[in-house]
């Protein structure tokens, strides 16, 4: 129901961002992510957080990052049954660049085009844990929250079936902040 009521605040702009300077290399020390590698570690999986020497610290909510990492990450564990998930994160122009890798089943070009929208699932017949497969609604919330920053999120052009997935985004170094209407 939380991830319901997410969408729709986020689609009608009632999100209210609490910006704050965010260094994205300590975002690893997070509990959350910090969790998930372990969640990894569990399944023999290594999670590898990379980020250049290069990359300033970005003006963002800290808590809604923290769940769009927690969206990617997640599934790309539960997508993956051997190998590594690889978080890179670069400078890219006036945005950091943020790429999470991972060397599980892949998606296939006609799943990629339907990815962002409502409820929707990936459905795999080979994938040997379907437990919590969840609402299908992390990656449009994942998305949302991007949105609202002043970025972009996509699928990156090398994921296919049986090669992995990679999904980026990009964040503004200094977004151009919008006034936000009160709430009442």
């Amino acid at each position: 129901i939380q991830q319901i009521l997410d969408v729709a605040k986020l689609s009608s702009g009632k999100i209210k961002l609490e910006y704050q300077s965010v260094n994205l290399k300590k975002l690893e020390e997070n509990p959350s992510i910090v969790s998930l590698r372990e969640v990894a570690s569990g399944k023999g999986i290594e999670l590898e957080w990379k980020v250049e020497y290069d990359v300033p610290d970005v003006s963002a909510d800290p808590n809604r990052i923290i769940q769009v990492f927690v969206n990617l990450i997640g599934n790309a564990i539960k997508f993956t049954d051997h190998g590594k998930i690889s978080i890179n994160i670069f400078k890219k122009g006036k945005s950091v660049m943020v790429e999470v890798k991972d060397t599980g089943i892949g998606i296939s070009r006609d799943e990629q085009k339907k990815l962002f929208r409502k409820f929707y699932q990936i459905q795999r017949k080979g994938l040997t844990k379907q437990e919590g497969s969840g609402t299908g609604l992390g990656l449009i919330i994942a998305k949302e929250i991007i949105n609202l920053h002043q970025g972009k999120m996509s699928v990156g052009k090398d994921t296919e079936v049986g090669k992995g997935a990679t999904f980026w985004f990009t964040l503004p170094i200094n977004p151009k902040r919008k006034k936000q209407k009160e709430q009442t």
